[in-house]
C-alpha cells in the first residue's frame, strides 16, 4: 500500500470506519447549517414572559445543535467512505498499471 493509500486509510479509520466496510456514499442531509444562538433577555429586570420566551428559544435552539452535530457526524462519515472508494480505486488503478508493464 502506498504512502498516500496509507494516509487515506488511516484518515478513514479515524472517522470509525474499517476499510472495505462501510457504505457507500450518500449526499449530505441539507439541514446541516449552523443554527444562530438565541437572544437572551438582558439587563437587570426580566419579566416572566421573557423568561419564558427564552426557555422556548433555548429549547428550540438547543434541538436545532443536537440535529447539526447528527448532521456533522453523518457528513464526516460520508467523506470518510468517498476517501475509502477513492483508495481502492487508486489501488485498482495502479495494479492495472503494474501489470501492464511487468
Amino acid at each position: 500500500m502506498t504512502m498516500l493509500a496509507r494516509a487515506l486509510a488511516a484518515l478513514a479509520l479515524s472517522a470509525g470506519l474499517a476499510l472495505g466496510t462501510a457504505a457507500p456514499a450518500q449526499a449530505a442531509p441539507p439541514n446541516c447549517d449552523r443554527p444562530a444562538g438565541p437572544a437572551m433577555p438582558s439587563g437587570e429586570v426580566v419579566t416572566r414572559s421573557q423568561i419564558e420566551g427564552a426557555h422556548r428559544e433555548l429549547t428550540d435552539y438547543l434541538e436545532k445543535v443536537r440535529a447539526y452535530f447528527a448532521c456533522l457526524e453523518q457528513e464526516n462519515k460520508n467523506v470518510a467512505a468517498e476517501a475509502q472508494q477513492a483508495v481502492a480505486g487508486y489501488e485498482r488503478a495502479k495494479a492495472a498499471y503494474e501489470r501492464l508493464i511487468r
